[in-house]
């Protein structure tokens, strides 16, 4: 997003009661919008695994790349698509999710449906384990009013309007906030659950068995797996079942899990960007592989500054205020897309992306990128198997590529 579009923003919420946001809660304060600002575009927030999720105009959800489990809501599985294609149903939403291997859309009403792969009850109808798959949306049980939503590989999170944060799936580490863990499937939950302590949160993260929660005033708490000391909380317990706060009196704007990773990166409202967690590849672009139990500054030479930033599996991605994209980390399938001949160049630094474009919102999906523009273009790198890249080939590209439709926002 660029400076203006910021601005604009911010001068937006001096009427708050004119910003809504899924579900019909009201925007109450610039922090609500500041950490907003990376939903800004087409793209489907979330771990995106190897298939994406976009949102038109008119709300509807098109989908493309692997369709193992069903997740691109076509009603078929294991046929790949290599441009976008729109979801059954006849639904419209007013913001759509990522998740490996499901995909997820909440209406204007509040109402959470999602599609795809149901490990461990992660569709939340209460299915499990009689279904392994839903092939087209289903309605999440609840009657809840959710705002966001994020899913992991066996776990899913949401926000309902309230602040109140609800989990269900796999609780092998605590991850669902519940006091307690699964050591096969008893403690698992295969309907939205509320986390234990009363916490209210404007923002949510999942990782790989980890969940994220930011609240109001900026600060970050944790819960899930610790087995990489990967929470920031400076502690060494492996499981942590109820929130905790990390760890340094931190003040973020926004946050986000790694996709399949044991790793977090955040960042302040001066664009500070900040990670924690396991490094593998250099995946927290800090300029070396070290791991970090606390959150850590990316304190280069040259200071890159961040409006948005997201996590592959070992690999990132920022976006700069004058709409410039960055990427580091493991360049296997040309995610950096700077260039560099596929499967090497991998760094632990920043390094620009090529083209001298200019986007307003970036996503990482397991092995790919995506970013759109103003005009609804929407561009992809890295990993094309099965159709990831959404530009009607399954090739790998080192460089943005086109996916063969637009998306235009209405705003």
């Amino acid at each position: 997003m660029s400076k203006l579009q910021i601005d604009n923003f911010k001068t937006e919420l001096a009427d708050v009661s004119r910003v809504l946001i899924p579900g019909g809660g009201k925007l109450t304060s610039l922090m609500d919008a500041t950490h907003r600002r990376d939903q800004w575009g087409p793209i489907g927030k979330g771990s995106c695994g190897y298939s994406n999720v976009v949102l038109d105009g008119d709300g509807k959800a098109w989908c493309w790349g692997s369709n193992l489990y069903g997740q691109l809501g076509q009603n078929n599985m294991g046929t790949n698509y290599n441009s976008p294609v729109s979801v059954f149903g006849n639904h419209t939403f007013a913001g759509v999710y990522g998740g490996h291997y499901k995909n997820m859309g909440i209406k204007e009403n509040g109402e959470l449906w999602i599609w795809g792969y149901n490990g461990s009850g992660i569709l939340g109808d209460n299915s499990y384990p009689g279904k392994s798959q839903e092939m087209t949306p289903i309605s999440v049980h609840g009657g809840h009013i959710f705002a966001k939503a994020v899913a992991g590989l066996t776990n899913a999170m949401a926000l309902d309007t309230n602040g109140h944060c609800w989990c269900w799936g796999r609780n092998g580490y605590g991850q669902l906030g519940q006091n307690n863990y699964s050591v096969f499937e008893e403690n698992d939950k295969y309907t939205p659950t509320s986390v234990i302590g009363g916490h209210i949160f404007v923002d949510i993260a999942i990782g790989t068995c980890t969940s994220y929660g930011l609240k109001e005033d900026g600060s970050c708490w944790a819960w899930g797996s610790n087995e990489n000391q990967n929470l920031g909380l400076g502690i060494t317990d492996a499981k942590v079942m109820t929130p905790m706060i990390v760890s340094g009196g931190h003040s973020f704007v926004t946050i986000n899990g790694g996709n399949g990773n044991d790793a977090v990166v955040a960042i302040k409202e001066n664009g500070e960007f900040w990670g924690w967690g396991y490094n593998i590849n250099g995946v927290l672009g800090l300029g070396d592989n070290l791991s970090r139990t606390v959150p850590t500054l990316m304190n280069h030479v040259d200071i890159h500054l961040f409006v948005q930033a997201d996590l592959g599996y070992n690999f990132g991605i920022g976006l700069k205020d004058d709409g410039s994209t960055w990427c580091w980390g493991s360049n296997l399938y040309g995610q950096l897309g700077n260039g560099v001949t596929i499967g090497t160049g991998s760094t632990n630094s920043p390094v620009s992306v090529l083209g001298n474009h200019s986007f307003v919102q970036i996503k990482a999906g397991a092995v790919t990128c995506c970013a759109a523009k103003t005009n609804g273009e929407v561009w992809s790198w890295g990993m094309g198997t099965a159709g990831g890249l959404g530009n009607g080939f399954d090739l790998n590209s080192n460089v943005p590529v086109q996916v063969v439709k637009t998306f235009p926002v209405k705003v």
